[in-house]
This record gives structure tokens, sequence and C-alpha cells, in this order.
């Protein structure tokens, strides 16, 4: 295949840890936080916390999946410079229906920080000019939308030029408005767009239609398109009419949360410590596991935990050491402090989400059947953290404590799942078991003199 510098342009490196280095970002140590006010010093610390990104083996996976409609067009597309200069003269069109493909996950897992990895993995290249009669264009590969509420035609279109620098206004009164749009998506190479939080478009009661009306108008570009949305939003796409989910959800890509055992994982907590610059004393390898119980395996509710540990620690710090240290136990207790409460809430129902529970609002359940290999991984996971549950439940009755039951089923799946936990609203020490009463029968004064005669 012939490498145009548009088909470069969206290529990704072979190997997977190239691609996984050429998308890392390291962490940024944080010093001299200790004396400043401790809300700022929160802040300073999340923001900073934000910064590594580290792609797992999943990640490589869902970026090469999320990049293959996009290389595909290039390849149809600009395929050769003529091919180029005659798509750029107006003399092709782009494809009606592009492919869609829907990347979802769980709140927090990480969906917007591989798109902006995808945005820097793909960043374009200089002006390239071919022919005296075309002006000369830079490579715009990829655009990337960031839709954060409701907008109109005309916001979105204004959007998407903007993103390959034009700053003209595109009303959409007309199809002229769209055509000389997709001309110049043509002319810039752009060859895939990508949104990001679409999930908040559904905040009223027509929010179905809405996204639908949205998805209807980006395809309308002709680029293959991707959506990020939460489980939710999927569950509500579902509801629409069939010829609508066989077209947007007909190319899912499920995002799964981090797994204690993963090494990219461990790694990624590594980067963590950096950014703590010493203040965060926690082994990655032996630690890892609680902290994805912690955090549900999430990177958002992560940065929050440490972020709150921090400030427990801070306020626990009597001076007498060089700089505030937070340890697991900080950890433990951000967990159930008042400002991780959102968080633990969505753990606490991802937890349950991965049991196989009941009453799990939709936001939390995977809206698609799991390939055998991710469905395997979950179930792994499901029995770990039921055997933790199990451990919880022996030690409570060791101390005296109301148990928690674990009911499961053995071999299922988290989709189907009968696991059973029942909680008690309270732990509260139960007594220990009255000794047992001595049965005495009556005497009668008989036996009395029978017993003192013996011991005379």
């Amino acid at each position: 295949m012939r490498q145009t510098p548009w088909i470069q342009s969206v290529t990704l490196p072979a190997s997977d840890q190239a691609l996984k280095q050429a998308v890392r970002i390291g962490p940024v140590p944080v010093s001299s936080i200790d004396e400043i006010p401790i809300e700022l010093a929160v802040e300073i610390l999340q923001a900073a916390l934000k910064v590594p990104y580290r792609a797992s083996d999943q990640h490589v996976q869902i970026i090469r999946q999320v990049m293959g409609p996009v290389t595909a067009h290039a390849v149809l597309h600009y395929g050769s410079e003529e091919q180029f200069i005659r798509a750029a003269m107006g003399q092709v069109s782009l494809a009606p229906d592009p492919r869609i493909t829907v990347l979802t996950g769980q709140p927090g897992v990480g969906k917007s920080a591989l798109l902006l990895a995808i945005a820097r993995l793909v960043h374009g290249a200089d002006k390239i000019k071919l022919c005296a009669e075309l002006p000369p264009f830079p490579i715009k590969p990829i655009i990337h939308l960031p839709i954060r509420s409701n907008i109109s035609k005309a916001e979105m279109y204004t959007l998407a030029a903007r993103q390959i620098g034009l700053d003209h206004e595109y009303e959409a009164r007309s199809d002229a408005n769209l055509r000389h749009l997709q001309l110049r998506l043509i002319q810039y190479g752009s060859c895939g767009i990508l949104t990001d939080e679409l999930q908040f478009v559904t905040r009223s009661s027509n929010a179905n239609s809405q996204v639908s009306v949205l998805i209807t108008r980006l395809a309308d570009l002709g680029l293959p398109l991707t959506l990020t949305m939460n489980y939710s939003l999927v569950h509500k796409l579902k509801k629409r009419p069939p010829e609508e989910r066989a077209r947007v959800l007909s190319s899912p890509i499920v995002m799964l949360p981090d797994d204690g055992d993963d090494p990219d994982y461990r790694a990624y907590l590594d980067d963590l410590k950096v950014v703590m610059d010493g203040r965060l004393e926690i082994d990655p390898f032996k630690d890892s596991y609680e902290i994805v119980g912690l955090t549900g395996g999430l990177k958002r509710p992560l940065i929050r935990l440490i972020s709150v540990a921090y400030k427990i620690a801070r306020r626990d710090w009597n001076r007498h050491s060089e700089r505030v240290v937070v340890h697991m136990d900080h950890l433990r207790r951000a967990y159930a402090s008042l400002d991780y409460e959102e968080d633990r809430k969505l753990v606490e129902q991802c937890h349950r989400a991965l049991l196989g529970l009941s009453n799990v609002p939709d936001e939390y359940v995977c809206p698609f059947e799991l390939p055998l290999q991710q469905a395997q991984a979950m179930k792994e996971r499901a029995d770990k953290l039921r055997q933790q549950h199990l451990a919880k439940s022996e030690l409570a009755a060791a101390l005296g404590k109301s148990a928690v039951q674990i009911k499961s089923t053995t071999g299922a799946t988290p989709s189907n799942s009968q696991a059973v936990i029942q909680l008690p609203s309270s732990v509260s020490p139960v007594p220990p078991p009255k000794s047992p009463k001595r049965r005495t029968s009556l005497r009668t004064a008989g036996d009395l003199l029978a017993g003192l005669r013996k011991q005379a």
C-alpha cells in the first residue's frame, strides 16, 4: 500500500509498545504545596494527578479499533496525489452513510483521556501543495468535537469548521453550507470525527430524539464517526426504532475499568507516586487490589481519592516530619469521608453491577454482551470481589459483628449472575451467647441427710 501523506498521517505504530510510548504523558512532580492553604494545595494536586497518561493493553486495542475505519477512509479517498486533487476540486463526493462506532463505558473510566490520546497521536502535518490550481492545504486527519450540551445544527457545523482552523459561520440554512464544509474537510485530509460527552445532551424529555438528530447531522459530514457515551445513553438509544439501532449501535466498543493485576495499572500508580513527589507511600504491587476496590478501577475516582487522602493527611500532619505523607490508611479514611461520598456511591454501584445484582441503574450496567475474553475477565473480577466480601464477612463474624451474607452461582458471568449480597444497614456488636444453666433436680430432706452421712 502506497504511503501518501494523508494515509501516513493516520497510520499507527506497528508494535503495541511503540504505540504506548507515542501516547504516553509522563508525570510531573508537585513540590512545595504543604505550606500553602490546604484547599489550594488540593486543587493543585488534583490538577497534577490528571496529567499522566499511560495506555494499557486494552487502551491500545481500543485505539486500533477506533482508527481502523479512519485508516480505511484515508486509503479509499487519499490513495494518490491525483485522487486528492480530484476530491479537493469537488469532483468526488464523500460516502453518505459512514461507519459509526460507539465507545462506551462507566462514568470516569477514562474515555475522554483516550480520545485525547488519539488526537495527540494523529496530529496532522504541514501544508502540502500539489498543483498550481489549488492552494497549499494542511492535513487535519481527526476532528475532535467535545459536545457538552445540546447544540443546534449551525453551532455543530461551526464547531467542526473551527476544528480545522476556519472562522466562518456555517448557519446550515441550505445544503450549500453543508457541501462547502464537506469540501473543506476533504481539502484538509480529514478522515474521522470523534465526539465526547454526548450524555450531556440527554437532559430533557425528548433527549433520545435530540441525540438521534445530532448523530444524523454528524454522519452527514461523510466521515467515519466515533461516538463516546456512558452506558446510560446507550440504553436510551436502544429504545429507538430498529433501523436507528442497527445504524448507530452496530459497532460497539466497551471500555472496562482497570484491573489490579494489570502491570500497566501498577505502573500508572507509580506515575501518581512521582506526581506526589514522595508524599504517597503505597506499594503498587501489593496495594493495587485494594485500591481498585476503593475506586472501582476508575481513573477519575482514583484521582479524587488521592486528593482527599492528602487533605486528611495534611490535617493530621504534626510538622515533625519534613512533609505530608499519605499511607493506605489515609486512602481508606478518604473512601469513608464526606468529600468522597459521590465517588463512593459510584464505586459501590459499579461493584453491584459487576456482581450482577438487581436494582442497579442503567448507567452502571453494560448495555452490550461482552466478547468472550472480556466476559471472562469480568467474571474473574467478580469472583475476586466476591471473595473480598466473604473475607470481610468472616472477619466481622470473628469480631462478633453482623456478617455479610453472600450467595453465588458457580460459573455465572456478570451479565447473568445470580449472586446475592445482603448487607446489613448497620453493623452492631452481637452479644456473646449466654452460658447454659445447670439443671438441678429438687432435693428432699432424706437426700440431704444421706449426703451428710457420706461426708461423715
